[in-house]
């Protein structure tokens, strides 16, 4: 089995459980651990120690951090440094996490092949969200106006040929 964790400083990580269970319903093999406010690196790694247990090949681990370099990322990399059998990745997102849990939960599924596939789809989403999601919004709606400009004249051409 691939037990997923989502891990990240303050509610995020049970925002994003709370979100998956909304969508896809309550997943077994997926649990939140929050780096709250209050907390100590020695408090999250003792929520880390109590739930990775019996790392085996049979008994896999992928953490999914909200960021590089933060405590969360950096406690789960102790891990995976000690073990093959525990992998850590950052950039959390609610479409990553949902394909996660699915995928773990494969008959057959090896945690190399789940990060590797996940790898690629967190790099095809960077890439698409980096080109997509910037907008100018002026711009955007001004290339509206024209395009429907366009149409309101190609009608009234069309209307006048008739």
């Amino acid at each position: 089995m691939i037990h997923v964790f989502v891990t990240s400083h303050g509610g995020m990580a049970e925002g994003i459980l709370e979100s998956v269970e909304m969508l896809i319903g309550k997943q077994e093999n997926l649990t939140a651990i929050t780096f709250g406010k209050e907390m100590g690196v020695d408090e999250l790694e003792e929520c880390f120690q109590k739930e990775i247990v019996d790392v085996s090949e049979k008994n896999q681990y992928l953490i999914l951090c909200d960021l590089k370099g933060g405590t969360p990322f950096n406690t789960a990399s102790r891990f995976s440094f000690k073990n093959e059998n525990v992998a850590v990745m950052y950039g959390m997102n609610l479409p990553l996490v949902i394909t996660a849990s699915l995928e773990a939960s494969e008959e057959g599924q090896t945690l190399k092949k789940l990060t590797e596939s996940l790898t690629e789809q967190l790099a095809e989403q960077c890439l698409k969200t980096g080109k997509e999601g910037i907008i100018d919004i002026e711009k955007m709606i001004s290339e509206k106006n024209k395009e429907n400009d366009r149409r309101k004249k190609n009608e009234k051409y069309q209307i006048n040929q008739g």
